[in-house]
This record gives structure tokens, C-alpha cells and sequence, in this order.
């Protein structure tokens, strides 16, 4: 007589069967049990606008920021140069043992300098000066183009040539106040410069440069013949 074999064996033998089923019987639970705490989702449908005349358009508003390098601003700086002052013929200006006198003043024989002289080397016909009245030195460009007007239209000249050509030196710090005084010699060069109160060498080299670039002056006279003639030019800087 055969034994049967009894029904747990084979159950035991089926383990893989037994867990798959099981998987699948939480597997739905769980979807119940989610689907039945979800909230109901209502649509609504919203409103025609379009037969609305009044309804104002959008605006888009674009903010760019600069970004930040974390570099200060550069500090501007200034030069100030007031209007020009010639001094009389012959007076001397106040010196300054400290700074350099510059190149020495010839002495040539006292003979009246000629008149300005255009591209073809003949003389022009101008108007001649009172006798025996200060001449100031002038540009030959102003002479040719105003010769009434010689002497406002220079001091033009070497203004803006001061504003156009100076630069700042770096050794400026905060505010720089002096008064440069410059000469002109009897061949129409930029001699002595003094600077006073005095400033820094720096400043005073950056004046020279300046002043000596200037075209050459038609030499100042009096009563004809030539002679040295002092300006004088206030000048402020300012760091900051």
C-alpha cells in the first residue's frame, strides 16, 4: 500500500508562488487605500475675456543688476586752471630757491623783432602798435586771424592747450592749490617756471612738460624791442 504525501510539502515547495501572490494582494490595499484619501479634482473654466475692450495688456519689466567685482570706483580727479594773467614787462616774479630756474635767458642785441611772415616768406601788411606800449606776446595763428584781437585769442590758446595736455599726476592727494608762473623770453621760448606755494615735483615737472609744448610765442616788446614778459596761471587739482 502507497503512502500519500501530505499537503504542506507541497505548499513549501511553492514559496516563490506564496510571495508573489502575497505582494500583489498589498499592492492593492494600498492603491485603495491612497485612491480614498485623495481629494475630488474640480476643473473650473474661467472666464471669457475676450469681448473685453478695456483689458490692459501685460508689461514686462527687465531689471539687469551690475554685478559686483568687489573693485572700489576708480577716484576722479580735476584740474581747474583760471584765466591767464600777464604780468608788465620787466617785473619779476616771486621765486622759489627750491625749484628749477630752467634754461638762462640770452642777451642778444636789443633789435625790433619783424612783423609775422606768411607761407610764401614775403612780409604782411599789418597794423602797426602804438609806439612805446607794452606788447604782450602773442601766437602768430592769432595775429594772422584777428590782429586786433591778438591778445584774448592767445590767452585762449594757452588754456585750452593746458586743459587739453595736462595730466594728473598720480602723487596728487586731496586738494592742490599753487600758482604757476612762467616766462617768456625775448626769442619767444618758455623760459623760468616757478610754481608757489611750492608742490610736489611731480606736479611741477607735469607743468614744464606742459608749458614748454606750447607753440613759440611772437616775443612780447617794449617800445619796439623785444623784452621777457611774465604770466602768471592759478592752478587747482583735486583728488577725490
Amino acid at each position: 500500500m502507497q503512502n500519500k504525501e501530505h499537503a504542506w510539502r507541497t505548499a513549501q515547495a511553492a514559496t516563490g508562488q506564496r510571495f508573489f501572490l502575497g505582494a500583489i494582494v498589498a499592492a492593492s490595499f494600498t492603491l485603495v487605500a491612497f485612491e480614498w484619501r485623495t481629494p475630488e479634482l474640480v476643473v473650473e473654466r474661467l472666464p471669457d475675456l475676450s469681448h473685453e475692450e478695456d483689458w490692459p495688456e501685460p508689461v514686462f519689466v527687465i531689471r539687469s543688476e551690475k554685478p559686483n567685482t568687489g573693485k572700489r570706483a576708480a577716484k576722479k580727479s580735476t584740474a581747474a586752471i583760471d584765466p591767464i594773467a600777464a604780468v608788465e614787462p620787466g617785473t619779476e616774479p616771486p621765486t622759489d630757491p627750491t625749484t628749477d630756474p630752467g634754461p638762462g635767458t640770452p642777451d642778444p642785441a636789443p633789435t625790433p623783432y619783424p612783423a609775422p611772415t606768411n607761407g610764401s616768406g614775403t612780409t604782411t601788411t599789418v597794423t602797426p602798435f602804438v609806439p612805446n606800449a607794452g606788447v604782450k606776446p602773442y601766437f602768430e595763428r592769432c595775429f594772422r586771424e584777428d590782429p586786433e584781437h591778438v591778445d584774448p585769442c592767445t590767452e585762449e590758446r594757452i588754456q585750452a592747450h593746458l586743459q587739453r595736455e595736462f595730466r594728473m599726476p598720480r602723487s596728487v592727494r586731496g586738494h592742490v592749490r599753487t600758482t604757476v608762473t612762467f616766462r617768456v623770453e625775448v626769442d619767444g621760448r618758455v623760459g623760468r617756471i616757478v610754481c608757489a606755494p611750492k608742490v610736489d615735483p611731480e606736479v611741477v615737472q607735469e607743468v614744464e612738460r606742459v608749458l614748454r609744448s606750447m607753440p613759440r610765442f611772437v616775443p612780447g616788446s617794449q617800445g619796439g624791442v623785444p623784452v621777457p614778459v611774465h604770466y602768471q596761471i592759478p592752478l587747482s587739482l583735486r583728488m577725490g
